[in-house]
């Protein structure tokens, strides 16, 4: 049976919407730098994303453009804009509580990237940025694997034949997070799921290996899984709130 083959055209389209979210109001040649790709592909690109209402142009005397209100539409009547909405301000929370640096990741091309970051309150603190990626030993990882339901594709992170690992997501599975120790830090992640249980991201909490004593250690698990809980609280109610 032929493997099928992605579509260029339509793979450039998503690179130039992507930048487009990132730089926004952003320039034709602007978008050609960031992009790699020549003036001419990029300007039809936004005439095809422009007529499908997924981006619109800028205000101002410039010609240049940034993302409508149509894509936000869809991912709000999919529940995923308000998962992430709340993750994010579960994140910021718990950062505040806690101190130490906190971030959401998700899936994406087979290893865990980093979505948004709220950086640790201590001069000595871990730091992560948005675009960071992981392996699957990462916690946020093993924490994805861990939460996949029967039937979900056991392959959706690369490089999972190792046996240590697979010892790792049963752990999590158990106790509902995931934890990886270095020599430098320590972090503990837990899933987040969607509205049909599906973990769609990650929720991780690092810190420093020294400030991990065994009470800061059972503050952080309890704080963790507490806002987890808080971040898909009536999400499916919400969803459909967006469509009356």
């Amino acid at each position: 049976m032929a493997q099928a083959q992605s579509i260029d055209a339509a793979l450039h389209a998503l690179v130039v919407f992507e930048k487009i979210a990132q730089l926004q109001p952003i320039g034709v040649s602007e978008l050609a730098r960031a992009t790699d790709m020549d003036k001419s592909r990029v300007q039809r690109i936004l005439l095809t994303l422009n007529e499908a209402n997924w981006i619109m142009p800028a205000p101002g005397p410039r010609r240049r453009w940034q993302v409508a209100s149509r894509p936000l539409n869809i991912l709000r009547r999919a529940g995923r804009l308000y998962l992430l909405e709340r993750a994010a301000a579960q994140m910021t929370s718990l950062r505040d509580q806690l101190a130490e640096t906190v971030f959401l990741s998700a899936p994406q091309g087979g290893r865990m990237v980093v979505l948004d970051a709220a950086k640790g309150m201590t001069p000595l603190r871990i730091e992560f940025d948005a675009g960071d990626s992981f392996s699957p030993q990462s916690a946020s990882a093993v924490s994805i694997l861990a939460a996949l339901p029967p039937g979900a594709d056991p392959h959706m992170l690369e490089g999972q034949s190792d046996a240590g690992l697979k010892q790792r997501v049963d752990e999590a599975r158990t106790r509902k997070y995931a934890c990886l120790e270095t020599g430098d830090f320590v972090a503990f992640a837990a899933a987040i799921p969607d509205e049909t249980g599906f973990p769609f991201a990650s929720l991780t909490v690092a810190a420093p290996t020294f400030r991990v004593t065994r009470a800061k250690r059972t503050e952080i698990v309890s704080s963790l899984l507490e806002a987890v809980a808080r971040c898909t609280v009536g999400v499916s109610s919400d969803a459909g709130a967006g469509d009356r």
